[in-house]
């Protein structure tokens, strides 16, 4: 049989064949996170278990936000997807530490971002930020409609709160190369309906982010979105009147006693 390797992977033979016949010795192999995916291949190729054991340890310890887009690349390279799904488990664990403006989405491919976003690894209170990365994701790239579908079911927009709904409109009002897919408009809808419901608890910088967006928004979603201020305001004012109404006839029957 011939084996063949690549000349990263070519190049760790000396320490690979110095760790068997060392029957395993420690400092018969040095482990870095630049060889070590590569020496995880030739550990596999070779059948060498206790190699192959011992590297995974080395990345499962040394993987980590900053150095993942790396591994990620080595591991689709040498088809390692026992290192795949380290990076993977890492990603969804730790996904509220990755912000909207992370250069690791740029990075990212499309089959693993799909893979982390679907993760079951991914905590319950996370939705609401994965909602968010995955519609930032759809503006840094150009997906075909299949990986399109595939992220949309990860989404859920009722996760989503009015700070998040913030940045989610801001996000899709720059979709146009997205237009036309129905679960964008309908996240529009029910983000500009949080944002309106909650606009008491908006800061004024909030505020100023809102009005920046009002340009970009549909006609029609701006003043429904007026129409509900409107009818809310009238609403609390009629409510207030009534209540000074009660107040001022109750203290005039205490007077009147």
């Amino acid at each position: 049989m011939t084996l063949e390797l690549d000349h990263e992977a070519a190049s760790l033979m000396p320490h690979v064949l110095d760790f068997m016949y060392s029957q395993g010795g420690d400092d018969m192999v040095k482990i870095s996170n630049k060889n070590a995916v590569a020496m995880h291949y030739v550990a596999r190729v070779l059948g060498i278990v206790v190699l192959s054991k011992k590297v995974l340890e080395y990345i499962g310890s040394n993987i980590s936000l900053d150095n993942v887009a790396a591994y990620i690349i080595q591991a689709y390279s040498f088809k390692d997807y026992k290192t795949i799904a380290i990076a993977c488990r890492l990603c969804a664990q730790k996904i509220t530490l990755i912000d909207a403006d992370s250069e690791l989405l740029k990075e990212l491919e499309p089959d693993f971002f799909v893979q982390v976003v679907s993760s079951a690894d991914i905590d319950e209170s996370a939705k609401c930020h994965v909602t968010i990365l995955i519609t930032q994701y759809f503006s840094l790239h150009d997906l075909n409609e299949n990986m399109i579908q595939n992220l949309l079911k990860s989404i859920d927009v009722k996760q989503v709160d009015h700070l998040s709904a913030l940045k989610l409109l801001n996000i899709l009002t720059g979709l146009e190369k997205y237009d036309g897919i129905e679960i964008f408009e309908e996240m529009k809808i029910y983000c500009a309906n949080i944002m309106t419901e909650e606009w008491a608890k908006l800061t004024n910088d909030h505020r100023e982010e809102m009005f920046s967006i009002f340009p970009r928004l549909n006609p029609t979603l701006l003043t429904n979105m007026f129409d509900t201020v409107d009818r809310k305001y009238k609403m609390e004012h009629s409510e207030s009147l009534l209540m000074q109404s009660k107040l001022v006839k109750r203290y005039r029957g205490q007077v009147a006693e």
